[in-house]
């Protein structure tokens, strides 16, 4: 099981529920009742708040680059390329 997220734990930023199906690591829309997991009835509101047991938190990695000005259309193009 993944981190430990309170069931009312809401974003600092937005404010917006953490604990929800749309940002546990089994979400997956092609499976039953679009989890991974094997669930024996379906979450329906699944960016709502829920008690699912199996909750594991999605972990997203954001990297930084320096970006080019909004003005330099070249340098944005070449950038998307840059390894």
């Amino acid at each position: 099981m993944g981190t430990a997220v309170a069931v009312d734990t809401t974003c600092p930023d937005c404010g917006e529920d953490v604990r929800t199906c749309t940002n546990c690591s089994h979400f997956d829309t092609s499976a039953r009742f679009e989890c991974r997991q094997e669930l024996t009835e379906p979450i329906l509101k699944k960016a709502k708040r829920n008690r699912c047991e199996l909750f594991s938190p999605k972990t997203t990695v954001e990297f930084e680059t320096e970006k080019p000005s909004p003005g330099d259309a070249r340098a944005a193009f070449d950038a998307l390329f840059d390894i």
